[in-house]
């Protein structure tokens, strides 16, 4: 377009301006009486009245009449063209610049509405040429009665020389960040933080300069008050947003109104405490830790996330941020906390939300082995009916022996599901043990098989799982949360190799730390990601695909368990995650089933249970043992049971309909009471995870012991055992508790 709106333009301008020469002589006069002739034009000119005078002194024949008229159409085209194609492509260029600037106003429009910075932006002499509203209230004005008004005029005056000094690097066309106090409208400083960068016109020339302020008063003017007075130091931040308290050899020394409500205490409750009473046990040598080092003046990262407890007993998520004063003349350290509690349930919920896919996914695998075993129970039953028929006794009991393993290997696959797919129920009430890490990698490498071997196998590619387990690293914590990051690294893994490739997870002792090692011949993770893969709902799996919680989790549960999680990646060449731990140093052995030894006690026992071939077999364990069992079918039968016959222990599945477990232990307690005699011993089964059962609920419900099932007959009888034998129950001891007897 360019091209042709010059050619048409200069064609017309030379084409003009030979119009004279040809159309002097060539035009009848009648028709243009007023044009020159070639002489009379170009008189004057040396050359006209020379050797090639006789080149324009010549006769003018028809010919030369009608192609100077032509040639003046055509110029006079030629310019009417040229002026309509640059009128055109100046309108086509003004409105794609219209439409750009409007796709632009309103995406830039949206973010300088929404910012919590404020913005400002000056022309080449620093006037203000725009700000947001958030700039405005921070100053106490107006946008409108800021637009205009030179930027030195909101400065306070002892800082107009650096203010100068600052503006000249920006006109040099320097951008830095640095601290400014302004002045606003009520004359109060306002302390900031200031990101600053000049801006030049299209031919690079100084044109302004842009900035993101951000307000750190609350900050500077806390530090500030306490150089002065604890006073002035309580009027300035009693309004603040965060809490903020002075801790001095972790004893509060001062707290504001935020901080009360925070914790649910007034001020005097407050001061005077140990810090370390607020906050979770789980967190408390964590911060206390970080307290004492940074008082020597070791360097951490200021802010973080710690746990706390309100007047409540409720659990609340803050962040704090802390940073070393002078109290009084002695170190002290100011920290401020940010109730955080909202996030930390959404993490959560993201979190829950992965797991529970998790779950899905490796039920699916999980179906798959149950049907295998199935088949392995029903075809040895059905040969132990062949066999019952033909005598063979020896048959009958390897069959039973093969239907009894896989059983049991049933029964481990559900308790690590289990183990996996519950929501950290012991996050806050469990106990830490120690336990062996090696055992948990196994335990998690067998549980997540329909992952790196099912589903993979169903989409036609291979994924090889290569083991190096080194036996007895044991470490202190909660073996649930080790295993979900472990499900979480492996997981991972599998996700980087869609095409199929190499697992490989190692364990091994390194001076006085247990490492874990997966490692993954997948896609690689890109540099610069690296630094990001560990923040909550950061994914690359895109929508649908994942919540973006799983290494976040995982990090989270490294981090509480003292230890500490790298990660080396190379794009196209594989990852690795290295997770490092503490060893513990106490022995763990290895699980014993109990033994089945006779009891020497015959006691009475009420067997309360709504399925009744799990009612028939137990009864039937405990009857070989010589006990007197009575059975119910229902809370209110066992209830009934309870109250006409004489009982020495209850024996009560959890989960019935109408009355459940809990419900019954409530009853039997309260007709103890009543009665003013002894409960008697109460053991609940449950198909549950034993560990997730709340410890108020079995003391308000008088449960003495925990039966997970399903039970085989060593366990039930050696708890029976145990039970009558800590309570001195039966023949030898004489324990009468049953309203019977009243």
């Amino acid at each position: 377009m360019h091209t042709v709106v010059c050619v048409a333009v200069v064609f017309s301008l030379v084409s003009w301006s030979c119009l004279p020469v040809w159309s002097a002589e060539a035009v009848d006069s009648e028709l243009v009486p007023s044009v020159l002739t070639v002489s009379s034009y170009y008189q004057g000119y040396p050359w006209a009245d020379g050797e090639l005078s006789g080149l324009f002194h010549r006769p003018v024949s028809g010919y030369d009449r009608h192609y100077g008229l032509l040639l003046a159409a055509l110029s006079a085209g030629a310019l009417a063209i040229g002026l309509v194609l640059a009128l055109v492509w100046l309108l086509i260029r003004r409105a794609r610049a219209r439409e750009a600037l409007r796709i632009s106003e309103e995406k830039y429009r949206q973010i300088v509405e929404t910012a919590r910075e404020g913005i400002w932006a000056v022309d080449s002499e620093f006037r203000t040429t725009f700000v947001n509203r958030r700039m405005a209230d921070m100053l106490g004005y107006s946008m409108e009665e800021m637009i205009g008004r030179k930027l030195d005029t909101f400065v306070l005056e002892e800082e107009l020389g650096d203010h100068n000094s600052r503006m000249e690097e920006r006109r040099r066309g320097k951008g830095e960040t640095y601290e400014r106090r302004w002045r606003r409208r009520d004359d109060k400083p306002l302390w900031t933080l200031v990101s600053a960068t000049p801006v030049r016109d299209a031919e690079g020339r100084f044109a302004g300069s842009f900035g993101m302020i951000t307000d750190i008063s609350v900050h500077k003017h806390a530090e500030e008050a306490l150089r002065v007075s604890e006073e002035q130091y309580r009027l300035l931040v009693e309004k603040a947003q965060e809490g903020i308290c002075v801790v001095q050899q972790s004893v509060m020394r001062f707290v504001n109104p935020r901080v009360e409500e925070l914790f649910g205490y007034t001020a005097d409750e407050l001061i005077g405490k140990a810090i370390t009473g607020f906050i979770h046990p789980d967190d408390r040598q964590m911060v206390l830790g970080r307290h004492d080092r940074r008082l020597k003046g070791e360097v951490f990262p200021t802010r973080y996330p710690i746990r706390v407890i309100d007047r409540s007993n409720r659990l609340r998520w803050v962040e704090i941020e802390s940073v070393r004063v002078e109290w009084e003349g002695k170190p002290a350290v100011m920290v401020f906390l940010n109730d955080i509690t909202y996030k930390k349930l959404a993490e959560e919920a993201a979190a829950k939300a992965e797991r529970l896919r998790a779950v899905t996914e490796l039920s699916a695998g999980v179906s798959h082995n149950f049907n295998n075993l199935l088949q392995i129970i029903v075809g040895n039953a059905s040969l132990c009916l062949m066999d019952l028929k033909s005598g063979d006794v020896l048959g009958i009991k390897n069959n039973l022996e093969q239907m009894l393993e896989a059983a049991t290997f049933g029964t481990e696959t559900v308790r690590r599901l289990q183990t996996f797919a519950k929501v950290r129920a012991d996050m806050t009430q469990g106990e830490a043990a120690i336990f062996d890490v090696t055992t948990t990698v196994k335990n998690v490498a067998e549980i997540t098989r329909p992952l790196w071997k099912t589903e993979p196998e169903k989409k036609g590619v291979q994924v090889r799982l290569k083991l190096d387990l080194q036996d007895t690293l044991q470490v202190h914590g909660k073996e649930s949360e080790l295993f979900e990051a472990i499900v979480n690294l492996i997981r991972n893994a599998v996700d980087a190799m869609p095409e199929g490739g190499d697992l490989e997870i190692k364990t091994c002792r390194d001076a006085e730390a247990a490492v874990i090692q997966v490692r993954d011949t997948g896609t690689g993770i890109p540099q610069g990601d690296l630094d990001q893969i560990f923040e909550p709902f950061w994914t690359t799996k895109g929508m649908g695909l994942g919540t973006g919680m799983g290494l976040a989790v995982t990090l989270a549960v490294v981090q509480r368990h003292g230890g500490s999680i790298a990660v080396e990646s190379r794009q196209g060449g594989g990852t690795e995650f290295t997770v490092r731990l503490s060893l513990a140093h106490a022995e763990v052995g290895p699980a014993q089933q109990p033994a089945m030894i006779p009891s020497a006690r015959i006691l009475t026992i009420l067997l309360i249970e709504d399925v009744l071939p799990i009612v028939t077999s137990l009864e039937r364990i405990c009857t070989a043992q010589g006990h007197k069992v009575l059975r119910a079918l229902s809370g209110e039968e066992g209830l009934s049971l309870f109250a006409e016959n004489h009982v020495d222990m209850l024996i009560c599945d959890l989960v019935m309909p109408g009355m459940n477990g809990w419900d019954i232990g409530k009853a039997i307690v309260s007709m103890c009471q009543e009665k003013g005699i002894a409960k008697p011993p109460f053991i609940l089964l449950t198909g549950w995870d034993g560990r997730e059962i709340e410890t108020q609920r079995t003391v308000e419900s008088g449960v003495d012991a925990l039966i997970t099932k399903p039970v085989n007959s060593a366990v039930l009888l050696a708890t029976v055992q145990e039970i009558a034998d800590r309570f001195d129950l039966g023949e030898d001891g004489g324990y009468t508790s049953s309203l019977s007897n009243m």
